[in-house]
């Protein structure tokens, strides 16, 4: 798995003339790898926030 800073809040500047876009930086393995630690991420912050609501077990859709 790689290895994930943690992600800061604001905005990102853009990037400037001659340098490598994201997309055509990362390999295949890598977008699989960084989407894989997304989802992770967002799974556990719904999870954490029906939790905090107290609806995790609830079967009801959303």
């Amino acid at each position: 798995m790689m290895d994930v800073e943690p992600v800061r809040s604001g905005a990102v500047d853009a990037p400037t003339s001659g340098t490598m876009s994201v997309a055509e930086s990362l390999t295949h393995r890598e977008w699989d790898e960084l989407v894989d630690v997304v989802v992770d991420r967002i799974e556990r912050r719904v999870l954490d926030e029906l939790d905090r609501r107290g609806r995790r077990f609830l079967p009801e859709v959303f």
